[in-house]
């Protein structure tokens, strides 16, 4: 793992969070306060991390997606 951190930035007006990994990958959160992202991203965003952002469960895979990540 990189020692480069998470980062987060967010738009107030949109009310969107973008999480930016130390491997260039984005992750974005729609419709949440800044301290919902902010709390998002330290409880769970080392977990998208170490999966480089593909989850998957009992029901199926879930991969980012190309493009605008939305």
């Amino acid at each position: 793992m990189s020692d480069k951190a998470i980062e987060l930035s967010y738009d107030e007006a949109t009310r969107r969070a973008v999480l930016t990994f130390p491997n260039g990958r984005e992750l974005a959160l729609r419709d949440v306060s800044e301290a919902q992202a902010r709390e998002f991203m330290e409880k769970h965003a080392p977990e998208f991390q170490r999966r480089d952002c593909c989850l998957t469960s009992v029901d199926g895979s879930f991969v980012r997606e190309n493009g605008n990540g939305e």
